[in-house]
């Protein structure tokens, strides 16, 4: 198995839990505590190889910054090779920030350019993002893509979403390999009160006959039904939801494979699409030189100088309003969260649902996922990129496998011998009666950026609608009038 935690080799050793062995690879925070699983170096891994191969056609430079003259200039140069677009005057856009929101919005500015000229005008989107690809609260991501909340109550717009997603699954082409895997996704009651809620969430008879037939739909099981989607899961009650459409992940690599889509895309009309690991100070310079931006910057949308991110009470009162020099004010809140990877060795994961909930249990094809901590960061409304991958808290893995093996036993019965740690900070919106619904729609006071922003922990449910919505919005021309009002509440 391809190591999962470290752009470095592995190293050092302390004692940990009796029975293992603690390593630590300081890059991005990941930790690995292991026993007997080997663990390569990183550089050495063939998959890596093979992945910055893939990086390297997406940037078509060397992913460092890319000047003026490696853009080709104002005539769509880049095309090249007797493209006979190449004479043509190209249209460019620029995104700011590459985790699950920038990559699809890239793709998305590419198929609607296509919609809107064909192939006969040569488009270049420019993806920047210090970190990279994927370099931020994507990698830090459960993979689970279903429409629940918490609650067990649906998300708004969740269907709608999933369904959006899955879709740029397909493009990527993510659901042939495993890449993303369909497993179903089951949350047990706690407590009667829970039982009656998803009993409530499901309806009658004749409404649950019509959730059977949807994939996204909730399902009522009882506790013999819930034993059968995942054996062994412990169980107070006689309830559980079950979405069978429920699907896991592997984010970083479906957000690569997104973006070798649309370069290839963009390659038909003698354009590109190119990754930009640098960082960017000010969505209003980045707009001169282009013909739109998009902000998809996570949780370092306040980094940028010209984007007030707030708390949601200075938001509402207008306390530390800016000096004119703002372009938008959103309030954001951020928050911290780490989850563990093991390998896939547990004999059940193949064919078992993944277990949501506050300690949850992602049955991935290539790494099966527990996690998460959250910790709210207080009184922080902005961050810099490099403070978006805090180091991992190594003493946080054993309680979070120990809440999670409570729930699922078989999770420790089945010799988990090594494991990875991921860590990451992600933008959530105040809640409203829509739940936390992302931010987005055209910054106020430049009409030339966009935000898509503050998706929180439902990036996968939610990043495919948003970055269609303001994709086709900026290359059509159209405002955001008519998008949700949900969506642009907050932007002001």
């Amino acid at each position: 198995m391809a190591p999962l935690f470290s752009e470095n080799s592995v190293r050092g050793c302390g004692a940990a839990r009796p029975g293992w062995h603690r390593c630590c690879a300081r890059a991005g925070g990941a930790r690995l505590l292991s026993r007997s699983f080997s663990v390569p170096s990183r550089r050495q891994s063939p998959r890596t190889q093979e992945k910055k191969t893939s990086l390297s056609r997406v940037s078509r430079v060397s992913c460092t910054s890319v000047d003026g003259d490696a853009r080709g200039g104002g005539g769509g140069g880049g095309g090249g090779g007797g493209n006979p677009n190449a004479n043509k005057q190209a249209k460019r856009y620029a995104v700011i920030g590459c985790g699950l929101v920038g990559a699809a919005t890239a793709y998305h500015v590419v198929r609607a350019h296509a919609k809107k000229y064909g192939c006969d005008v040569p488009v270049f989107v420019d993806v920047h993002d210090e970190l990279g690809m994927a370099g931020g609260a994507t990698a830090a991501c459960s993979g689970m893509l279903h429409p629940m909340a918490p609650s067990g109550k649906p998300l708004w717009e969740g269907e709608r979403g999933c369904r959006e997603t899955l879709a740029l699954l397909r493009v990527a082409g993510a659901t042939r390999d495993g890449v993303a895997r369909r497993t179903g996704a089951l949350r047990v009651a706690k407590h009667k009160d829970q039982e009656t809620a998803f009993a409530a969430t499901c309806g009658g008879e004749q409404q649950q006959q019509q959730h059977r037939k949807g994939r996204w739909s909730p399902r009522l099981l009882t506790q013999a039904d819930a034993q059968r989607a995942l054996p062994g899961v412990a169980m107070t009650t006689n309830a559980a939801l079950f979405v069978p459409g429920a699907m896991v992940v592997n984010a970083v690599e479906y957000v690569s494979r997104l973006m070798d889509v649309a370069n290839r895309r963009a390659e038909a009309t003698g354009g590109a699409v190119r990754v930009v690991k640098e960082r960017v100070r000010s969505a209003t310079e980045v707009a001169h030189a282009c013909d739109g931006v998009i902000i998809a910057a996570g949780a370092a949308v306040g980094s940028l100088c010209d984007v007030d991110a707030v708390l949601y009470d200075a938001w509402k009162s207008g306390d530390g309003c800016d000096d004119g020099t703002s372009i938008a004010r959103v309030p954001v809140e951020l928050c911290h969260g780490e989850a563990v990877h093991l390998p896939p060795t547990l004999s059940s994961s193949s064919s078992s649902a993944s277990l949501l909930g506050s300690h949850y249990v992602a049955m991935g094809s290539r790494y099966i996922a527990v996690g998460a901590t959250r910790r709210k960061l207080e009184g922080v409304a902005t961050l810099q990129p490099d403070e978006l991958r805090p180091a991992a808290d190594i003493d946080a893995a054993s309680s979070m496998l120990d809440a999670a093996s409570a729930r699922l036993p078989s999770l420790v019965a089945s010799d988990c011998d090594a494991f990875s740690m991921v860590s990451g900070v992600r933008a959530s919106s105040p809640r409203t009666e829509h739940g936390c619904a992302p931010i987005v729609g055209r910054a106020p006071r430049h009409s030339g950026v966009w935000l898509a922003v503050a998706v929180g922990a439902r990036g996968l449910v939610y990043h495919a609608y948003i970055a269609r919505l303001v994709a086709e919005a900026l290359v059509s021309g159209e405002g955001d009038g008519a998008f949700p009002r949900a969506l642009t509440r907050f932007v002001k």
